[in-house]
């Protein structure tokens, strides 16, 4: 991924004025989760209000997914590499490709708020 930040990424926020934030999961060379991407949220202040007393991200799920989608990524990817190459009929791909889509349907369904 040219010029991007590679995966994995993870929705973490730290407070209430880090609603939806998006963090790479390894640090850079300087030891700091690079931040990826911020979800905005746009609500009223009684409904901001609210979340803060709850201590709920309204933009928790769609952070979420924009983290899963390097797994998606490289799951698509893998899929392309292998099929070009025409590796499909081996049981390691198979068991591989399995495994892979698994991660990336648990990382989707887990950022739906699914699982």
């Amino acid at each position: 991924m040219s010029g991007g930040s590679e995966g994995p990424w993870v929705y973490r926020p730290n407070e209430y004025d880090d609603w939806g934030t998006v963090r790479a999961v390894n640090p850079d060379e300087d030891g700091f989760h690079r931040h990826i991407c911020k979800v905005h949220y746009v609500a009223s202040p009684e409904e901001l209000c609210e979340h803060r007393k709850r201590g709920t991200d309204p933009a928790e799920d769609d952070a979420r997914m924009i983290a899963a989608a390097p797994d998606l990524l490289a799951f698509a990817e893998w899929i392309s590499y292998h099929y070009d190459n025409q590796d499909m009929n081996h049981v390691d791909f198979r068991v591989e490709a399995k495994r892979l889509a698994d991660a990336a349907i648990a990382r989707a369904i887990k950022a739906e708020g699914r699982g």
